[in-house]
């Protein structure tokens, strides 16, 4: 039977969370359910780590958006603390913009208040859900390991803030886009020395949420405080939707698209705002493989951007807020074999400043000089005006455009994950450091992997579960190859083209 911990919290069953031990409790004064948590025996053997764990739990709650424990203390197993609400971890939570927002404004001044609990870091286990779901800080207390090899993305320098707002940042940047992983160390110094802006991942984010996060993962830990006057802050905590704990179903998909795309299952799409700069692809005909490239750039759907292209306007396939960076866009493209122009739609101040003077000059015509030039003078205000109407007019029909590309076609379920799967693995290999020789070898196994789904679809032929299992592998495989890739270490080409080979044999077993 347990035994009462300060002669008031019974402890019940428990679960592991990473290296914390949590307990089910019950507070025998109130009647009231109470969580308790403690660090596993292997944390608790760590030099200082119960030290750290005791200090970290006595000093949290010291800013509003921190869950403050109701006792801490030890026992006979060790260090402890008790929380009067259980939280459930912080993991595998798709984020949107508004909801991100709302964490900065939540999270960020209440750090700036306050960072004591997070002097090595802040990490996944050190948020938590209540079980309406608002988001709340708890400080694990669990000493990270301080091993030269250890591959932890949010260890980095700085103070406890500058670290807080550094594994914060990271944090949103995974749930906007993907976990991160890496399997060398070089390639996790690679980086956090110059981390990819979020907004090669998810162009289409609101600048001001993408240039936060970016200044929140500076190499340079004093430049991350810079986010702190950027952010207003919140008192009411963010309301998140809570995974849900079931059964694997059918949908395996783990890697998120790196922007989201309307559901395939229905056409129906509201206007999705123009960027201010478009790149417009000119050309009516590409080959296969080349446009499989420009659709995983530009992050469309493939399919959709084939049944475009016999139109006789340019397509507007991708787009950016900033000029540089469509610029930069336009560049890898160019470099993959993708011409496309960029056509920036600022506001046109000047004409309409021409057409409010023409207008105020005809009125003095008419009063001074008689009805003739004020028709004259008329007729012009009546040419701009047109002119400022066809303005709109194109403008109109690139949103058109904008639309049609930016909708989807309609797919089998599983067809459509393993579309999505191919397509991320596409534009990390297209974006990252690989050899052409490497790139080319990867990318046309996808092509014999895609090749083979639209013959598989076309026959009216189910994807099995198993199948799709097998292609998220494949591309979670390519995007780790991709991404850990280092100039500093040698390539061995021979794996590449043994994991190719590997890929199109798959491809001829899904292939009918």
């Amino acid at each position: 039977m347990s035994r009462l911990i300060n002669n008031r919290f019974l402890p019940q069953k428990h679960k592991t969370e990473g290296e914390l031990l949590v307990y089910e409790g019950l507070d025998e004064a109130t009647g009231q359910k109470v969580e308790i948590i403690r660090p596993s025996k292997r944390a608790q053997m760590r030099h200082g780590g119960e030290t750290f764990f005791l200090e970290t739990q006595h000093s949290a709650g010291s800013n509003p958006s921190e869950q403050k424990p109701l006792w801490v203390g030890q026992d006979e197993k060790g260090p402890l603390a008790i929380f009067s609400e259980p939280l459930q971890p912080y993991s595998n939570i798709d984020l949107t913009p508004d909801e991100a927002m709302h964490i900065l404004r939540w999270l960020v001044p209440a750090l700036n208040i306050s960072a004591q609990g997070f002097s090595k870091g802040l990490r996944p286990a050190d948020l938590g859900l209540t079980k309406e779901g608002q988001l709340w800080l708890r400080p694990s207390g669990i000493l990270p390991t301080d091993s030269l090899s250890d591959i932890d993305p949010y260890k980095t320098q700085g103070t406890s803030l500058e670290q807080a707002i550094y594994g914060l940042g990271l944090i949103l940047y995974e749930s906007l886009t993907e976990k991160l992983r890496f399997t060398k160390k070089s390639a996790l110094e690679q980086f956090k020395n110059a981390t990819p802006s979020l907004r090669t991942r998810r162009p289409n984010l609101p600048e001001d949420l993408i240039e936060i996060i970016d200044t929140m993962l500076d190499s340079i830990p004093q430049s991350r405080i810079a986010v702190i006057s950027k952010i207003e802050a919140c008192s009411e905590p963010p309301i998140l939707n809570i995974p849900e704990k079931k059964t694997p179903l059918p949908n395996v998909v783990t890697t998120k698209p790196v922007q989201q795309r309307t559901s395939h299952t229905s056409l129906v799409k509201e206007d999705t705002p123009l960027p201010r700069h478009v790149l417009l692809l000119n050309t009516k005909s590409l080959p296969d493989a080349i446009r499989r490239n420009a659709s995983a750039l530009a992050n469309i759907d493939d399919e959709t951007l084939r049944l475009n292209m016999n139109q006789d306007k340019p397509l507007p396939i991708a787009g950016t807020a900033l000029e540089p960076h469509a610029e930069a866009l336009q560049a890898l493209l160019k470099e993959h074999g993708i011409k496309t122009e960029i056509q920036s739609l600022k506001p046109n101040i000047i004409l309409p400043s021409i057409t409010t003077s023409l207008a105020f000059f005809c009125f003095y015509l008419l009063w001074t000089m008689g009805g003739l030039l004020f028709m004259i003078s008329g007729s012009f205000l009546i040419g701009l005006s047109f002119l400022l109407f066809f303005r709109q007019g194109d403008r109109s029909s690139l949103q058109k455009s904008w639309n049609d590309l930016h909708l989807g076609v309609s797919r089998p379920e599983h067809f459509q994950q393993s579309e999505d799967l191919l397509q991320n693995a596409r534009a990390s290999i297209l974006r990252s450091q690989l050899p052409q020789i490497a790139q080319i070898e990867l990318l046309s196994s996808i092509d014999e992997l895609q090749n083979g789904l639209s013959l598989k679809m076309n026959s009216g032929s189910e994807l099995t579960l198993e199948e799709l299992e097998k292609i998220q592998k494949t591309s979670n495989e390519l995007i780790n190859s991709a991404q850990s890739f280092s100039l500093e270490d040698p390539l061995n080409i021979e794996d590449v083209q043994q994991k190719a080979r590997r890929i199109s044999a798959f491809s001829q077993n899904i292939n009918i």
